[in-house]
């Protein structure tokens, strides 16, 4: 798979890689397992390589090969210009998830809105499912389409850092606290609904990459701190409005950040295994299921 000269065994063994994007991926998988690397451009070939210590080839070879491995059979991802970055098309499944969700709900006598939006004094009184729910539902097409645009460039993006199974998961997660938080303070009848949390997670999930990124890298702290603050004020941008939920949007970059921040540091061969985001998926996908069931049957009483 790899074509490595390592002829002279006191010098450094060299990677040569299809692109700079792939050496600098490359070069993040083996610096999250503790394996330091270099980049170096080939002014004669114009091709990219990577750098490492002669006597840590095997380990070497044997990481990239696991990493490449478990990113080989997932056609949706796909590199980005932007280097370190990756697309991840499976987010159109959540797209048509929605979207869906958005058709029955307008459907004439449809009961979904009744059943799932997070009305506060109905949540605090045990109906659990209103906050899980209520991140899939919108008050109207320019509702639905704002989180769609929006959410197929954070998500996507997301995904493609994390892994589809894992970022639905853990987005939805956050999107739940998010609606759970303002229950502290809303008035029984006041009621919240959209994916906006769950938009919104994705974006600290992104911000939490980067900000791991100039960690691990050893950049000075100032830059960790500026990936944070970017994230900050991109959701100012995108996320405060006189119209919008501005606790719920918070609440979701939050808690997307703050679960992002753990993730991040764990090593890409592990948190882009397909086996872990197809559990993720499914895991998504029961308590979408048991939720909603809970709220049909609960409503037709």
């Amino acid at each position: 798979m790899f074509g490595i000269d390592t002829s002279d065994r006191t010098a450094p063994a060299c990677i040569p890689t299809a692109s700079r994007s792939q050496a600098m991926d490359w070069s993040l998988v083996l610096l999250s397992q503790g394996i330091e690397s270099t980049l170096m451009h080939d002014p004669e070939s114009r091709r990219w390589q990577i750098l490492v210590a002669a006597d840590k080839m095997k380990t070497v070879l044997e990481t990239l090969r696991l990493y490449e491995k478990e990113n080989r059979a997932w056609p949706f991802r796909q590199q980005l210009p932007w280097p370190g970055l990756a697309f991840d098309w499976t987010v159109l499944a959540w797209v048509a998830i929605i979207a869906t969700t958005y058709w029955l709900q307008s459907r004439p006598d449809s009961p979904l809105t009744a059943a799932g939006m997070c009305t506060a004094g109905l949540a605090r009184s045990g109906e659990w499912w209103r906050p899980l729910t209520a991140t899939m539902l919108h008050a109207d097409p320019g509702h639905l389409a704002m989180n769609v645009v929006f959410g197929v460039l954070l998500m996507g993006t997301a995904m493609g850092r994390f892994g589809s199974g894992l970022t639905l998961l853990v987005a939805t997660l956050a999107g739940i606290g998010a609606n759970l938080v303002p229950l502290l303070w809303r008035e029984d009848k006041s009621g919240a609904l959209g994916a906006s949390g769950v938009v919104m997670a994705a974006l600290g999930l992104i911000a939490a990459a980067a900000a791991v990124h100039y960690w691990q890298r050893k950049h000075p702290p100032r830059l960790v701190l500026e990936a944070i603050v970017g994230g900050m004020l991109l959701f100012v941008l995108v996320g405060v409005s006189p119209t919008s939920d501005v606790a719920a949007h918070a609440g979701g970059f939050l808690f997307g950040l703050l679960l992002g921040l753990p993730l991040a540091a764990l090593p890409l061969t592990r948190i882009r295994q397909a086996r872990l985001n197809l559990v993720a998926g499914l895991i998504y996908c029961l308590l979408v299921i048991v939720a909603w069931g809970c709220a049909l049957v609960f409503q037709a009483r």
